[in-house]
């Protein structure tokens, strides 16, 4: 009886909060739909608040609302502007680990540290609609003005940032190039410490973080490690990435003969060898032999893709040539925000060589780790990117049992809701022999999972245009989210992200593009959205996932892109908040991905019935001015891990 009226007690705790929380957000509790309970912590405050994302059971009515430790409402955007504006006075606009370098060693004037600064100019925002290149209906006077204006948003960016980054470090007395390579807002620099407290606050600056990773290296064999994701299913099918270029992006060359790899272009720096751009490499295809020399068939990953070495000392430097040649994918065991492209085009030829190969971002796949500290820039967070985990593969093609490394980012220290978006997702990371030694960590995870985006492209050449579709596709179809021994949720994804990917799913779902609502098994679509598009809070296409069986789960993936914006030095807002929601073939609402401060969402759940499932898109806080281009994706799947 003591254990009932426990039970009782605790309902009537949780219908005595629901209605705090109803009443708070202007929402009858009759009609409350609670979309994503989390706690989270204001650390320089110090409070904590249990933080709801809400809307009425129609769906046109969105809210959020906050209880703090005493159970009473708190108007949570003023809890989080509070936060934010003591951040502000503590660190200014340094990262919370830049600043305890600073405390630690600030009294030593010949130090300097190498810093992530992101200026605080206006990034223009997308200007046309690449659907029109996707009909391939331009003309070549078309073509050349596209070319012409893509270029000029670019450029214009990054020569505002360059400017203003002499201006600011110039009136410091930092020495800075005569010309500074800017990626968007976004510039690397060696400043000396003595600098950093001005720097700090200068409202020139929107953000100052660390710039360096510890590499994490492990061990055995590519062959022996294709199956734990399904690669090798996919290569007998015919997609090994032909067609598909693949940058990777290190500070070197590789230290055998170029003849041991399919490389379509070297950039020319006159770097020393460097061992991850050896095996990076190495990864994606290799014909090097334990006996010496480059003999036998390539075997890696995406053996038939063209890998380019983009080696400059300069990531800025290497990511510049890796776009003039006409990348698809890059991979980089660093991370830093890619936010610009260029290009010539001189004939409809070209452009086609170009544009539909690289515009407007390649997919970028970053290393997300290696065990980021509270507060730390988070990886992984950039404009089609995607932070990768590292799972440790032990050889025997068995997906379930394997694990996360411990040197895999687990959370997303930027955002101000405690939402953990980093990693996206988990690829082999370990038990890779190449080239004689081994290679490990989230820095060989990474390229396994820009080649399996790689074999998608090759089956599907379309996808090379959409990254956002490519992000999709590989959250819904990565089946194996128990590396950690936790089930993806709204409010505490597992350490693997949405999963290990997989992909012979991927391939499947890549090969059906839907543009209706007309009822599939396995899909994708993408285009552009913008503000207009949406009505009574809804996007207004949607699409139908239908299934035939209950002894299955469903996945679904929705992603679009995110447009960084505030000077907030610890945050990173989308400009646009969209919720994903599913509904069961009798119209009932089933379940939600609901996040806060991320690009994209993700849901799993199982069917309750057979039939069609709807998936829509809802939009949480849309601007007037929000326009994206998005991804969506959905599949069934029948093995669990």
């Amino acid at each position: 009886m003591m254990e009932q009226h426990d039970a009782e007690a605790l309902d009537q705790q949780t219908q005595e909060r629901l209605g705090l929380v109803g009443r708070a957000a202007g929402i009858d509790p009759e009609r409350l739909l609670v979309l994503n309970e989390t706690e989270t912590v204001l650390p320089v405050l110090g409070e904590r608040l249990r933080l709801y994302k809400l809307a009425d059971s129609g769906g046109e009515t969105g809210a959020s609302a906050a209880l703090d430790e005493r159970g009473e409402p708190v108007d949570v955007e003023e809890m989080v502007g509070r936060e934010q504006a003591a951040a502000r006075d503590r660190y200014g606009n340094l990262q919370p680990a830049l600043h305890q370098v600073l405390t630690e060693r600030g009294d030593d004037p010949t130090a300097s540290v190498p810093v992530l600064l992101r200026y605080a100019v206006a990034e223009d925002p997308v200007d046309f609609d690449k659907t029109r290149v996707d009909a391939a209906t331009l003309d070549d006077s078309e073509v050349r003005e596209l070319d012409l204006r893509a270029r000029r948003v670019a450029d214009e960016v990054s020569e505002r940032t360059a400017a203003l980054h002499r201006e600011v470090l110039g009136s410091y007395g930092v020495t800075v190039d005569e010309a500074p390579r800017a990626m968007g807002p976004f510039v690397r620099a060696q400043v000396p410490l003595a600098a950093l407290p001005e720097l700090g606050r200068d409202e020139r600056v929107a953000f100052v973080g660390m710039d360096g990773e510890v590499p994490v290296l492990d061990y055995p064999t590519i062959p022996a490690s294709l199956p734990t994701t399904r690669a090798d299913i996919v290569h007998a099918a015919g997609a090994r990435g032909a067609g598909v270029r693949i940058a990777v992006l290190e500070s070197g060359t590789t230290n055998v003969s170029t003849a041991c790899f399919n490389i379509g272009a070297t950039q020319d720096t006159g770097q020393a060898p460097n061992d991850h751009m050896t095996k990076s490499v190495g990864i994606i295809g290799n014909r090097y032999s334990s006996g010496g020399g480059c003999s036998g068939a390539l075997q890696g990953y995406a053996p038939d893709a063209t890998v380019l070495l983009a080696n400059d000392s300069s990531y800025t430097d290497a990511y510049d040539w890796a776009r003039g040649e006409g990348v698809n994918v890059v991979t980089m065991s660093w991370h830093f925000p890619a936010e610009e492209t260029s290009g010539g085009l001189h004939s409809r030829d070209v452009y086609f060589d170009y544009w539909v190969t690289r515009w407007p971002y390649p997919s970028v796949f970053t290393s997300a780790g290696n065990q980021a500290a509270a507060n730390a820039y988070a990886s992984g967070k950039g404009y089609n990117f995607f932070g990768v985990g590292d799972v440790l593969n032990d050889g025997d093609g068995n997906r379930c049992n394997d694990v996360i490394a411990s040197s895999s980012s687990r959370r997303d220290p930027t955002s101000p809701h405690g939402d953990r978006e980093v990693p996206a997702i988990a690829a082999p990371g370990s038990r890779h022999d190449l080239l004689g030694s081994s290679f490990g960590g989230t820095s060989c995870a990474t390229p396994v999972a820009a080649s399996i985006a790689a074999l998608l492209m090759s089956h599907n050449p379309s996808l090379n245009i959409w990254p956002e579709a490519i992000r999709a596709i590989l959250l819904a179809t990565a089946n194996y989210q128990r590396a950690d021994g936790a089930d993806y949720s709204t409010t505490g994804d597992g350490a693997d992200g949405v999963g290990m990917l997989n992909a012979q799913y991927g391939r499947w779902t890549a090969g059906v593009r839907e543009t209706t609502s007309k009822p599939q098994f396995r899909a994708h679509d993408y285009g552009l959205m913008g503000a207009s598009d949406f009505s009574g809070g809804f996007f207004v296409k949607s699409w139908k996932a239908q299934t035939y069986t209950t002894n299955s789960r469903i996945r679904v993936a929705l992603t679009w892109n995110s447009k960084v914006a505030g000077n907030v030095p610890t945050s990173s807002v989308l400009d646009a908040d969209l919720d994903m929601w599913i509904f069961d073939p009798d119209g009932n609402l089933l379940t939600t991905g609901s996040s806060w401060d991320s690009s994209f969402e993700f849901v799993e759940f199982t069917p309750t019935k057979l039939g069609e499932y709807t998936i829509k898109v809802r939009g949480f806080s849309v601007p007037n001015d929000f326009l994206s281009y998005y991804g969506v994706a959905w599949t069934t799947h029948y093995e669990l891990c």
